[in-house]
């Protein structure tokens, strides 16, 4: 199971994936003007919560737990980690990596509407992003590389079944 290489990049891909959970690095800094307000105002976004720093008001316009990024990571670590076992049934083990690409689109998407959405707080905002922000692009790459690895492996039985 360990031998092969679209395990390795599932095991990768999965360990990122909740590495990301866990340390909540910054995806983006916004700063500006409060609607209303000359006092210059900073939104930290991570990939768990999103924090105002600079605040002399209690903003919980935004802070708190971003749960949508929350469940998509979640769900592609899960999945990914799922998908190394079944490596006996591949067709379903294709199913479950081609998902996990549509997820990985769905956390890209996801990471520009948490950002855009603390944008819209402030009047004059300006929005600085963050390396934490590129990493996920990591993730397609290793599930497209496990993508086909299993594809690989499809066609090599079907040859072997082919010669018997």
């Amino acid at each position: 199971m360990i031998q092969r290489k679209q395990t390795l990049y599932l095991l990768i891909a999965s360990l990122f994936a909740f590495v990301y959970l866990l340390t909540n690095p910054a995806i983006s800094e916004i700063t500006g003007n409060m609607k209303g307000s000359d006092k210059v105002e900073t939104l930290e976004v991570g990939y768990r919560t999103t924090q105002f720093f600079n605040s002399t008001e209690d903003l919980q316009i935004l802070n708190g737990s971003n749960n949508y990024l929350i469940f998509t990571l979640s769900i592609i670590g899960v999945f990914g980690f799922a998908c190394i076992f079944l490596f006996g049934k591949r067709k379903l083990q294709l199913r479950f990596a081609s998902y996990l690409l549509m997820f990985d689109l769905l956390l890209f998407f996801m990471i520009y509407y948490q950002t855009n959405l603390g944008a819209k707080v402030f009047e004059n905002s300006e929005i600085q992003w963050k390396i934490a922000a590129f990493m996920p692009f990591i993730l397609p790459i290793l599930h497209f590389l496990a993508l086909r690895g299993i594809v690989h492996d499809i066609k090599l039985l079907k040859s072997v079944d082919r010669l018997r």
